[in-house]
């Protein structure tokens, strides 16, 4: 890397919990980091106060897939889906 390269880092269910500690970790390791949520405007304000993007990310289907969000070097797959049993 050179210059004002960063690596990029993905973490899905980044808005709260688990993931938001983890989003704000990489953020201060220096990464660009951007949160994969459901609620993209309901998450703005998180993304906004630990520094890092938002995408909507709904996986609660198998057909359900992240828009091109271009390129990642890190993927922190934490988001979780409950189905009714």
């Amino acid at each position: 890397m050179t210059g004002t390269d960063k690596r990029r880092a993905l973490v899905t269910g980044g808005n709260r919990g688990i993931g938001r500690a983890i989003a704000e970790g990489l953020v201060k390791a220096g990464l660009d980091v951007t949160i994969g949520v459901r609620d993209v405007a309901g998450s703005r304000a998180v993304a906004d106060e630990i520094e890092a993007g938002v995408v909507a990310c709904d996986l609660a289907g198998p057909d359900d897939a992240l828009p091109d969000a271009g390129a990642f070097d890190v993927l922190v797959n934490n988001a979780g889906v409950l189905f009714d049993a």
